[in-house]
Parts: structure tokens; C-alpha cells; sequence
């Protein structure tokens, strides 16, 4: 097992120019030279994703936990701060690793959801589990380009065998099958597989977020050297259940303050230091709702906040280890590393107000389309190719364009066909080019919807975005009227001023162009799912009854 120790944790306040500033100064005049070579090569490409963390939890971003490396990560790298994902999280891994929107993948509501026996009775395609016989995923079209694949996390994306990684393109997995699991306990309820088998032999010091590091390393290990490689490392943390090592809970105490609320504005503050927003955002309003934690004190919320946090500071301490081996094998360099959330912190556990703080400076959270549900951290770092230290602000990014990026850094084409099946056309967009320029940016329109999280279309700048009826129960925050808000994100990313009265025709010709776009996915109406789902529960109810 490979030991914390084996690597140095760096001193959380600094700056990443500071960092960053000696090694651009050498390699500036050489940077022509250094890119053509780079690019010339074929890169690594290891793609990292945490589950459930919040915009403003890793210190580059604002937060108070130390993250050093993954700010490392940063300081050499790219931050983007327009960068999306999906509410929750099966339909984030669906649209990640097929290039496509969720539900034209088969993933428009939550894995978990689609074991419903209500949703075999719905006849259309975006509710029928990740779909093979249409899709291609990122692994399968990496390793048709030559490239060894690697899987190690969460998965998330059907629990049968033949579902698995090990059947969507990757050589080696070891997988988390569901979405979530204890962290540390056992026994160990939730299933894992090792390649097609199922997983059962923990050990007694079994943590997750360290095995799957560990898993990923002698994968590694045991390719090939000169043949590149792709990594998904899909940790489970911070998700539910929150459970961290000692060591970890005690490195993050006495960063966090005992206010969610002061806590938030600290963030806040720190983020415009950084450069993340201009003077004139304003922190996003909060929620004015009540619940169980309001019986909690605040001591005991912010003690389980700090495991939240602690989970945290362990994904940084293995991505260290991660790093420190790389750059053992000297193929660090030769890397394209990505770093991102699959979507907004939520508030079980702790409560809204430390969700907020985790979601600073945006409004709402998991589950929501606001941009506190969808709009997510994402680092990028490419030796010869990515300026260190900068900021894009202009490139509207989403997790359905990573297989495009990926590919066209690879030099491969997508095909039009794999294995004899016809496939859809992909809807993500390659933005290379915006890993490469941080002033490289355009303007596009993207979609969201969720039977449990509401709909969303942002067009250039803006965006129409509503709060429908929780169909589920599952996210049962903030007002829920189903009415369209407006906001102009340009001047207003935190949503603020909703602008719906003021301009009644955007707001028709964009929710036009939203039901225009569920039509295209198959994607049924949330009134009509929910009145189907209390049929199907009546009738349900009525067979126990005429059974007892």
C-alpha cells in the first residue's frame, strides 16, 4: 500500500502565481520548441472526477480546506470557471462518457431511479439505463486509437455484469457498481467489481478513495511504457455516506469557521482575490428554508461538515500519490490531466446553509439546475500546451465534450460506426483549443431537464431556468412553482435578478427552444411523469391490499 508520507503536503496559503512564475520564466523562451515536440506525441490522459463537491471546496477555488495538489494541478495549469455538469450523478458519468446529452444515452434520471419498475412501464428511450446499443464511450474510442484504458471508481452506469467497464471499453477496472458506498466501514454492502468479476476481498484497512488510487497505480504499472494511456479515476467522495481517516479529520480542523454563513463570505472573498469573479458579482442569495438541522448546533454541523472536508483532503492527498508516481515513471509530462466535479454539493448531512458555503458563490445545489446544482470546478494541466496559472472565463464548457477533447488531443477520429452498430451522432464539442488559450471562448446553447431537478437552456449569456415539483421527493429544496426564471449570466452569474417579467419573448422563444429539445430526446414532460408515477403507485398499493 502506498503511504501518505511517501509524498510532501505543501503549505496551504500561497499563491499560484508564486508557484508557477520560476518555471514559466525558464521555459518561455523554449516554449515553441517544447510545443511543437508535445504535440507531435500522443499524450496520457488521466480524468479526474469527485462526486458531490462543491464549487468553492478545493482551495484554488476559494475554499479554506488545504487542497496543495491539487492546487499544484492548477498553478500549472488551466481554471475554467464556466464549466458544466448534470444535476446529480449517473446522468453527469452518462453524458462524461458517451459525448451525449444523458437522456439520449438512456440516463435521464439517476441509475438508482431507473431500478423503479415504474420506469419499464414509460415507452421511451431517455429512461431505459445507459444504452449499448447506440453509444460509444470514451474508452472504446481511445482504445480502437491504440491507447490502454483504465477504470478505477464509481462507476454508476447499470449494475448487471454486462454493464460494466470492463464492456465499455476499458482493459482493467475496479469499480464501485453503484453509486454509493461507506467509505470505510465493514462489512462492505455495496458491490465492486475487479475487471468481470465481483470484488469481495477487502482488506481490514480497506478506505475507497485510497484503493481506487492504489488500483489505478499498478494499472498503470503494469502497461505498457511506450504506449499511452487513459485513465478514469471516478472517486465516491465527498458523496453520502460522509466517513474520513483520522488523519484527515484532523488536518482540516480549525480551517472552517463556525458560521456556514461567515464561512460562505470568506469564500466569496477569496474567490475575487483570485481572480475567479470580477468586483461586481454578488454572492448568490440563500435559501430561506428550514429543516432538521436547525435542531443540530452549530458545533456538531460544522464537525460533520469537517468530514465532508476531510473526505476532501484525502482525494488531495491521493491524487498527490497519483502524481508522485507518474512522475516516478517520468510520464507526468506527457500527461493531459483533468481535474472536475460531477455536480453541486448537497445538503443532507449538514444542511443548506454549509451546502451554500460548499456551492459559494452560486445558488441552490445537487439536484437543482441553478448553477449551484450544475456548475462545477474543472482544472486542466498539459505540459507544452496549456499556459500555467491562468483562468478561462470565456469557454462554456460540459462533461459531454470531454470525448471530443479527448479525442482530437489524441489525433483520432470519432467514428460514425463501432462493432457494426450505427451510433448517434455525438452532441459534445471539442474545446482544445480553449485548453490551449484561456482567452478562447464562443458562444453556444446548452440544455438540461430532470423529472427531480428541473430544466434549464443557457444561450449564450442567457439563461432560462425553472424549479419544477420534486417528482421523486429526492431533493425537496427552495420553492418548487415550475415557473421559467430569466437571468443574464454575464452580469449575474449567481442568479439573482431574475429578468422573466422583463422580457416575457426571450423567455418564450427560449422555452420554445427547450421543448424543442426535449422532443428531440424523447424526453417526457415532468407533469406527465408525475401523474403517471401516482397511477402507478395507486395501483401498486391496490395489488398489496388485494394480496393482504
Amino acid at each position: 500500500m502506498i503511504q501518505a508520507s511517501q509524498f510532501k503536503r505543501m503549505p496551504h496559503r500561497f499563491s499560484l502565481k508564486a508557484i508557477s512564475l520560476a518555471s514559466v520564466a525558464l521555459c518561455m523562451a523554449a516554449w515553441p520548441v517544447q510545443a511543437a515536440e508535445t504535440a507531435s506525441k500522443r499524450p496520457n490522459i488521466v480524468l479526474i472526477l469527485v462526486d458531490d463537491m462543491g464549487f468553492s471546496d478545493i482551495s484554488c477555488f476559494g475554499g479554506s480546506i488545504p487542497t496543495p495538489n491539487i492546487d499544484a494541478i492548477a498553478a500549472e495549469g488551466m481554471r475554467f470557471t464556466n464549466f458544466y455538469a448534470q444535476p446529480v450523478c449517473a446522468p453527469t458519468r452518462a453524458a462524461l462518457i458517451s459525448g451525449l446529452y444523458p437522456q439520449k444515452a438512456g440516463v435521464g434520471v439517476n441509475i438508482a431511479k431507473l431500478d423503479d419498475p415504474f420506469w419499464t412501464k414509460i415507452p421511451s428511450p431517455a429512461y431505459q439505463s445507459f444504452r449499448s446499443q447506440d453509444t460509444v464511450t470514451i474508452a472504446e474510442v481511445l482504445r480502437a486509437g491504440g491507447y490502454r484504458t483504465y477504470m478505477t471508481g464509481k462507476w454508476h452506469l447499470g449494475d448487471e455484469p454486462e454493464r460494466w467497464p470492463v464492456h465499455r471499453g476499458f482493459d482493467r477496472s475496479f469499480a464501485l457498481v453503484w453509486g454509493a458506498t461507506d467509505s470505510n466501514e465493514k462489512p462492505v454492502w455495496a458491490p465492486y467489481c475487479l475487471d468481470d468479476k465481483r470484488f469481495t476481498d477487502f482488506p481490514d484497512d480497506f478506505y475507497v478513495t485510497d484503493a481506487f488510487t492504489e488500483r489505478a497505480i499498478e494499472f498503470i504499472r503494469e502497461g505498457e511504457p511506450d504506449k499511452p494511456f487513459f485513465l478514469f479515476l471516478s472517486y465516491n467522495a465527498p458523496h453520502l455516506p460522509h466517513g474520513a481517516p483520522t488523519s484527515s479529520v484532523q488536518r482540516v480542523k480549525g480551517h472552517l469557521e463556525l458560521d456556514p454563513v461567515k464561512e460562505r463570505q470568506r469564500r466569496f472573498a477569496r474567490q475575487k482575490e483570485l481572480g475567479l469573479f470580477g468586483p461586481d458579482v454578488e454572492l448568490g442569495r440563500p435559501l430561506e428554508v428550514s429543516g432538521s438541522w436547525e435542531k443540530e448546533s452549530p458545533e456538531t454541523l460544522r464537525e460533520r461538515f469537517e468530514t465532508y472536508a476531510a473526505m476532501i483532503d484525502r482525494v488531495d492527498e491521493q491524487v498527490g500519490n497519483l502524481v508522485a508516481e507518474l512522475k516516478r515513471l517520468g510520464r507526468y509530462d506527457d500527461t493531459l490531466l483533468v481535474f472536475l466535479s460531477d455536480n453541486g454539493c448537497v445538503y443532507p448531512g449538514f444542511g443548506v446553509p454549509w451546502a451554500e458555503a460548499s456551492n459559494t458563490p452560486f445558488r441552490l445545489m445537487k439536484g437543482s439546475s441553478h448553477e449551484g446544482g450544475i456548475r462545477v470546478p474543472f482544472i486542466v494541466r498539459w505540459p507544452g500546451q496549456t499556459p500555467a496559472d491562468t483562468i478561462n472565463h470565456k469557454q462554456v464548457g460540459h462533461v459531454m465534450d470531454l470525448l471530443p477533447t479527448f479525442a482530437e488531443a489524441a489525433g483520432i477520429e470519432i467514428p460514425a460506426t463501432y462493432e457494426g452498430r450505427t451510433l448517434q451522432p455525438i452532441d459534445g464539442v471539442s474545446i482544445l483549443n480553449s485548453f490551449r488559450n484561456p482567452d478562447h471562448g464562443g458562444s453556444r446553447t446548452l440544455f438540461w431537464e430532470m423529472a427531480c431537478a428541473g430544466a434549464a437552456v443557457r444561450d449564450g449569456n442567457w439563461k432560462l431556468v425553472r424549479v419544477q415539483p420534486d417528482v421523486y421527493g429526492e431533493f425537496p429544496v427552495g420553492p418548487q412553482s415550475g415557473d421559467w426564471e430569466l437571468y443574464d449570466l454575464s452580469v449575474d452569474p449567481t442568479e439573482n435578478h431574475d429578468l422573466a417579467a422583463k422580457y416575457p419573448e426571450r423567455v418564450k422563444e427560449m422555452a420554445e427552444r427547450h421543448a424543442a429539445w426535449e422532443k428531440q430526446c424523447n424526453v417526457l414532460p415532468w407533469q406527465t411523469i408525475s401523474s403517471e408515477l401516482a397511477k402507478f403507485r395507486a395501483e401498486e398499493k391496490a395489488k398489496e391490499s388485494s394480496r393482504n
